[in-house]
């Protein structure tokens, strides 16, 4: 979304058209992306917050944070507006104290190593493992790439009110299942 803000440049909005950006952006207008979800007993976002915040409140920050976006996407104004975008919505889109992904980074940046065991009871992504990792109240299910080309290792988590657990597909054709909390 604004990767010249970061200067990676093999980032999937470096590496696709503008018409392909704003498609994307307007998807997280009609809120089919977001930052976050609420589940029974977690809360689901791509990075993780060490403290609480409001899903909703989030949400709307993406969602306004892409309409800005949006209208400098193909003008001159593209990577100036993505440089204002972590500071005025900090809580989605913020750089991290150290590093891009460190601590101190928004939902959609910080590593799962920097989100604290007392953080909010939640379940994220984006710091791959080859398998689920728990830290307290947090849970890491980013399995995918890391698992890539390897028989077994993808799993998925599944919520019940009572409990969450890993799918994990094994290396024998069966699946393991792996309480969580």
């Amino acid at each position: 979304m604004i990767a010249d803000a970061y200067q990676y440049a093999d980032w999937y909005s470096t590496t696709v058209s503008d018409e392909e950006r704003v498609e994307y952006l307007q998807q997280i207008a009609d809120g089919h992306v977001v930052a976050a979800y609420e589940g029974y007993t977690f809360t689901y976002a791509h990075a993780g917050a060490a403290e609480s915040y409001q899903v909703s409140t989030v949400n709307e920050s993406l969602i306004e944070a892409a309409a800005e976006l949006e209208t400098a996407i193909g003008t001159p104004e593209d990577s100036v507006v993505q440089s204002k975008l972590p500071e005025k919505y900090p809580d989605v889109l913020a750089r991290g104290d150290r590093s891009v992904k460190g601590p101190g980074a928004g939902l959609v940046w910080i590593k799962f190593d920097h989100l604290p065991a007392d953080a909010p009871p939640q379940v994220v992504g984006h710091t791959r493992q080859t398998r689920p990792q728990t830290t307290g109240n947090v849970h890491c299910q980013d399995l995918l790439l890391e698992n890539r080309g390897s028989p077994g290792g993808q799993g998925i988590f599944v919520e019940t009110p009572e409990s969450l657990v890993a799918l994990l597909s094994g290396q024998e054709q069966g699946v393991d299942r792996v309480a969580l909390a």
